[in-house]
């Protein structure tokens, strides 16, 4: 099985509202986690995570192979809790290999969901 690929939602905006979106986190494959591109350089995102069990569950964003890239970033997420994290590109985009262009998120299991907003 292949991870989940996220969708990115664009924030094209500051000061504004978004439009309403619709099956807003998208669950977290357990055995292969999930994935999105950051298309270009110095690019920011907001990763939304919730989990979805009755007991803490954790959220992990996989290193990228960059020069920023040295650890991963582990978070646990509370019983029907929710987080947020923002990421930027240098510390965990991939820039070479098959992953090339990508960052890899990994759950406890499939309890965990995800929703990634790129920021203007």
């Amino acid at each position: 099985m292949a991870r989940t690929v996220l969708t990115v939602r664009e924030l094209d905006a500051r000061n504004t509202f978004c439009s309403s979106f619709t099956a807003l986190t998208q669950a977290v494959d357990a055995a292969n986690g999930a994935e999105f591109e950051m298309e270009g350089q110095d690019d920011k995102h907001l990763i939304l995570i919730q989990n979805a069990a009755t007991s803490a569950k954790t959220v992990t964003v996989k290193a990228g192979n960059g020069l920023q890239g040295v650890c991963d970033l582990s978070c646990e997420v509370a019983a029907s809790g929710y987080t947020c994290v923002t990421l930027e590109s240098g510390r965990f985009k991939n820039v070479t290999g098959d992953d090339k262009g990508k960052v890899i998120l990994t759950g406890t299991d499939a309890n965990i969901k995800v929703a990634v907003f790129k920021l203007p």
